[in-house]
This record gives structure tokens, sequence and C-alpha cells, in this order.
């Protein structure tokens, strides 16, 4: 979809620390995408919570952050707002 190429873009033009979501995409998630099964609304939950975790120890060291990552369900967008 080129959401990091664009994520980053943005970072490099507007001073902004990057960091891409998928990176923090923990093991059991890995497994279920690389081999196309369904993706469990536990493991999302799970993730959006770390990702959240993490987006607040980014800006505590970051004035301004970028992060790059899916979220596809309203509930989970809405925790970043």
């Amino acid at each position: 979809a080129g959401k990091s190429f664009v994520a980053r873009r943005f970072a490099q033009q507007h001073g902004f620390y990057f960091h891409d979501g998928d990176d923090d995409l923990p093991p059991d998630m890995r497994h279920t995408i690389a081999t196309a099964q369904k993706v469990t609304d536990d493991m999302r939950d799970r993730f959006v919570d770390a990702m959240v975790a993490r987006v607040a120890d980014l800006t505590s060291k970051h004035p301004r952050v970028v992060l790059a990552q899916t979220f596809l369900k309203q509930r989970h967008r809405e925790r970043f707002q």
C-alpha cells in the first residue's frame, strides 16, 4: 500500500522521527500473517496495546513522531487520537 514509504518520506521532509509498526509485530502474529491465516481479535488487541505503549515511549523521547501501521478497526484507530 506504500504506507511506510509515504510515512518515511514525510518524516524526512518534516523533521519527524519515523517508526514502522510492523517492526513490533509479535512472533505469533508474524507467523499467522506469513502463513496466510486469520489474525484474531485478541492478537490485534494485544498488538494495539503494544503500539500505544510504543508511541508513548517514542513521544517521550522525540517531540514529533510518525507511525506507519495499518489499524483496520475504528476502535483501534481511536486509541491514537
